[in-house]
């Protein structure tokens, strides 16, 4: 399907987006080609919500043909579909998402280098690790470079792994609006120390720089700069600069703020992050003065400089001390050779700063701590057994596990010989068989929601192209081993019966499908929360059986929810959320079974959710744009003692919070609404997104 020829940003279709991501980075996001390689769950979610973000184009690549099992976790498939290639079936249905976005299934029947050349940026899913790794290594090479992306799904564990090239520049790190300070007082001296006002907490901290604007008598703090934090005191609402010598002597008044420095940064590429996950041979420049020469290419050629100067390097790998003329010049040198002006490169490299990027890996559940590590390691194994021999583990192959144990092992005494030799590389002091078994034996199967999570991450990676927020630039590894059965189940429990619901069967055996499919479930609300549930509700087979999910909306659709809430299309627009969200969702899975309702829930409409109504469920889920919803329906499921999971979002940040009668704390029971957001950030988070 073509796209619209409209090169103008629709602010009515992308106004909430363009909240989030601003003009400027939309500006550039409509321009972007994107591939997406694969078409299970992962893929398909993926691509999605990246046609619902709205680049230029979003290129599918699958030729495999749909199998039954693929419905489980593909929602644009269904029993008609079956032997039918996956990318020929999905892109007519993604592109109904949004008009402005051409979608195309590849006219190649194969990748290539040519093929690459095409896009912005490429997605990797259902890919065996030795093709990633080609492909990586050509697209950090590419001029300029291609950013690459991979994930996958294997049971209950995934990963996602990011390489923007060798010379990203991020114009906004973190995409937070910044805050102003007001100036109580300024010493002058090396270092410098300022006080601020004491009615929010300081929002930078040591490393950060910020600008100054309306301090009296001190007013070097003015003009120059921008300021490098040196040191930040929260309890003392103050900060240091390296110094303030020179600036005059502070008489009163003054406003400060962080400023938003760009950063150029060298990703590693896939073969190095397998090897040394915590940032491999990647290093970033900060560049302060960018704003002044406000020139992307020569700040990319300043970059450059400093990777040609630690290229050339006696030992390949140091960095430049920009404070020494003789690296300065050096970097100068070397940027002009490729295309960077003396003076602009020059003005940029005397306020910039280099450093490694070195890092611990992304940590998501502390109460899981060292599990990336040991995800990587099993994840490793499982592509070797892949890469011998030509398919993942068979499920619940036992085997087949211990096989992969065994490759894990390899793996990691392969990296302890190569720390020992001076390498950085990963080394577990033990390998975890039963993390590597736990992949191994569902490595074929998809855990539906998890999917959802890596296609919400992954596309997000994409965007960030665009020099909007700091890229993942390694790995990011998830498991929700907590949710599979804690003891073996027999083999008749979790064989395939040739049908949609052969991964839940795979991961947690028929019993507790046939437990889901006769569930009572009250959704409250078919926004974006609501149609990503009944979307997760339908696949997983829940209310597949005697079972019924409840949705009560009130609202009806408007053109701006097109963009986030993917059950709906235009022509939908004026009609009812609920009784459209549902019907959607029913296409997905015909045995869904649903019923709809425009009442909303509340003290006055207690003669429709009345008791025998609230007695009958088993559980409830909220998808609520308030609180005073969420507080009324909180206070139902504590006195009707029913487990409830509630949830927000906001922007590019959310939350989840499952509450379970006699275990947890309810939602009313949570930290003041009242108290002030700087005492208790957890309230944020708690209240999003806030009434609209």
């Amino acid at each position: 399907m073509a796209a619209s020829d409209s090169k103008d940003v629709d602010t009515n279709l992308y106004s909430r987006q363009i909240g989030v991501y601003g003009m400027e980075t939309m500006g550039k996001l409509i321009k972007m080609d994107v591939l997406v390689v694969g078409m299970r769950g992962v893929g398909v979610e993926v691509a999605k919500n990246l046609v619902l973000a709205g680049p230029h184009s979003v290129v599918v690549f699958d030729p495999t043909p749909a199998a039954v099992e693929d419905l489980g976790a593909n929602f644009y498939l269904t029993a008609a579909d079956v032997g039918r290639p996956r990318a020929e079936v999905v892109a007519p249905r993604l592109a109904e998402l949004n008009n402005y976005v051409a979608v195309q299934v590849l006219a190649e029947a194969a990748l290539t280098e040519e093929v690459l050349d095409r896009f912005h940026a490429v997605v990797f899913t259902d890919t065996p690790r030795s093709d990633l790794a080609r492909w990586n290594e050509y697209c950090h090479a590419h001029a300029p470079p291609i950013a690459f992306v991979a994930a996958d799904v294997m049971g209950a564990a995934g990963y996602a792994f990011s390489d923007f090239g060798p010379g990203h520049l991020v114009m906004d790190t973190d995409g937070e609006p910044t805050k102003t300070h007001i100036v109580t007082a300024a010493s002058e001296g090396a270092p410098g120390t300022i006080v601020v006002h004491d009615d929010k907490l300081l929002s930078f901290a040591a490393g950060d720089f910020v600008k100054f604007s309306e301090v009296e008598g001190m007013t070097g703090l003015n003009t120059q700069g921008p300021h490098r934090v040196t040191k930040v005191q929260q309890r003392l609402h103050s900060f240091e600069l390296e110094s303030t010598v020179g600036m005059g002597a502070y008489a009163g008044g003054g406003l400060v703020e962080p400023i938003k420095v760009p950063v150029v940064a060298r990703h590693a590429t896939l073969r190095e992050a397998t090897v040394d996950p915590t940032g491999g041979d990647a290093f970033k420049m900060d560049v302060p003065d960018h704003a002044t020469v406000n020139r992307p290419d020569q700040t990319r050629a300043a970059f450059a400089g400093v990777t040609a100067f630690r290229d050339a390097s006696a030992a390949g790998d140091e960095l430049p001390d920009l404070s020494k003329p003789e690296h300065l010049d050096a970097c100068v040198r070397h940027a002009v050779a490729v295309g960077g002006e003396d003076a602009a490169v020059r003005a940029l490299l005397r306020r910039a700063s280099v450093s490694r990027l070195s890092f611990d890996m992304i940590t998501p559940d502390f109460g899981k701590f060292g599990r990336p590590q040991q995800l990587h390691v099993a994840f490793q194994a499982v592509e070797a057994f892949r890469d011998k021999h030509g398919a993942l583990p068979a499920l619940h192959d036992a085997a087949h596990a211990d096989e992969c144990v065994a490759l894990a092992e390899e793996f990691n005494a392969a990296q302890k010989a190569a720390a020992d030799g001076g390498a950085r590389a990963l080394v577990l002091e033990e390998v975890d068989a039963d993390v590597v078994r736990t992949v191994a034996r569902l490595a074929r199967a998809e855990l539906q929601p998890l999917c959802a999570v890596y296609g919400g991450i992954v596309a997000q990676e994409v965007v960030k192209q665009t020099g909007k927020f700091s890229p993942l630039g390694g790995w990011l590894y998830l498991d929700a081993f907590e949710v599979l059965p804690t003891e073996e189940l027999p083999a008749e429990e979790t064989a395939p019966a040739g049908t949609r619901y052969d991964h839940g069967y795979a991961l947690f055996g028929r019993r507790f499908m046939k437990r889901l499919a006769d569930v009572k479930l009250f959704l409250v609300g078919a926004g974006a929360l609501g149609c990503e549930f009944l979307k997760a509700f339908a696949l997983m087979g829940v209310a597949a059986g005697d079972g019924l999910v409840t949705v009560t909306d009130m609202d009806t659709i408007e053109v701006s929810n097109l963009n986030r809430q993917f059950l709906f299309r235009p022509k939908d627009v004026g009609a009812p959320k609920s009784k459209t969200a549902c019907d959607a969702a029913r296409v997905m899975n015909p045995d869904f079974k649903t019923a709809h309702s425009l009442v909303p829930v509340g003290n006055d409409t207690e003669d429709t959710w009345d008791d025998a109504f609230w007695e009958g469920l088993d559980i409830v889920t909220n998808a609520l744009d308030n609180v005073k919803a969420r507080l009324y329906v909180d206070g139902r499921c504590v006195f009707y003692l029913k487990p409830l999971l509630e949830s927000g979002t906001l922007g590019t940040k959310c939350n989840s919070l499952p509450i379970v009668p006699h275990i947890t704390a309810s939602y009313n029971d949570g930290p003041d609404d009242a108290a002030n957001e700087n005492e208790v950030p957890m309230c944020t988070l708690r209240n999003f997104p806030s009434l609209i």
